[in-house]
């Protein structure tokens, strides 16, 4: 299985999330596929290319994870792929006219000269580590990403796309502009925002929210207020509990916030956020680990 799984029913739902609702053809001409390529992506009948996928990510201004998330780490094809250059490429980013080298690294036949790492670390936007990691996936070797403390995102567009991007494992869909925007104004009793203006705010083309909003948007995605405000420990917090439950799978939330990590060990306010969530889940009637409704 593939470490990004293309979610059909995703890319549909925020290509028709955009106030602009760009066609079928236009997404496509955007990406250099046909028409009748991304109707039959979104009826899957077949899936796009890996490397076409942050095209389509930035034509939809959403996070590549928001349709397409990742299982599992990266091997020399998918860290190629995230970076959106057809293997064809390659060839020219560590100075040869043909791409065979790496395609045979890519397959697990031959490893990279130590010469062609850099560039490819460059290009791909990783570091040099990263990319030896990758390599060894694709000969076979389990390589765990390395864990390192996560970035925090700064801006109020950043927070707003992590949680799209980290809030909703499996089967469920992050909600639209317009679903966001009714769960604000349902909350605030008044209309505060359309559906544009949650656009304008997720792909930071408006960069600051009211005291309301910001209440609004802490209640559509179950996190503390101060999240949306300029208190990195509190952004941080949301960010590692987050982490800690998409490492483990779906249906183990559960058992994680009732008893932990164990080794691993869990600072208490990550995990605190850990019970919070999973009783935010559990309110709002999403499956527990069995599948059946709370």
């Amino acid at each position: 299985m593939p470490p990004r799984r293309f979610d059909a029913k995703r890319l549909v739902k925020a290509r028709k999330a955009l106030a602009s609702t760009p066609t079928q053809a236009e997404v496509g001409q955007a990406v250099g596929a046909t028409r009748n390529a991304v109707n039959d992506w979104e009826n899957e009948r077949s899936k796009p290319a890996e490397d076409k996928l942050p095209a389509l990510a930035r034509f939809l201004k959403v996070p590549l994870d928001r349709f397409a998330p990742r299982f599992a780490p990266p091997d020399l094809a998918d860290l190629r792929a995230d970076a959106g250059i057809p293997q064809k490429d390659v060839g020219a980013i560590i100075g040869r006219r043909s791409h065979m080298s790496v395609s045979k690294a890519e397959r697990g036949i031959s490893r990279l000269k130590p010469e062609y790492e850099q560039p490819l670390a460059d290009a791909y936007g990783v570091s040099l580590q990263e990319l030896r990691d990758a390599q060894e996936r694709s000969f076979g070797r389990i390589v765990p990403e390395r864990r390192t403390r996560p970035d925090v995102p700064q801006t109020l567009a950043d927070k707003i796309n992590y949680l799209l991007g980290h809030s909703y494992p499996g089967e469920q869909v992050p909600p639209s502009d317009a679903e966001i925007a009714d769960g604000i104004n349902q909350w605030a009793g008044a209309p505060l925002v359309s559906a544009h203006h949650v656009e304008l705010l997720r792909t930071g083309q408006e960069t600051n929210a009211t005291p309301p909003v910001c209440e609004g948007l802490s209640e559509v995605f179950g996190v503390s207020s101060s999240f949306f405000k300029s208190n990195e420990a509190v952004v941080r917090q949301v960010v590692e509990g987050l982490q800690v439950m998409l490492s483990h799978r779906e249906g183990d939330i559960g058992r994680i916030a009732a008893r932990g990590l164990g080794s691993e060990g869990l600072p208490e306010e990550v995990l605190a956020f850990v019970n919070d969530y999973v009783a935010g889940m559990r309110e709002r009637g999403m499956p527990s680990a069995d599948g059946s409704e709370q």
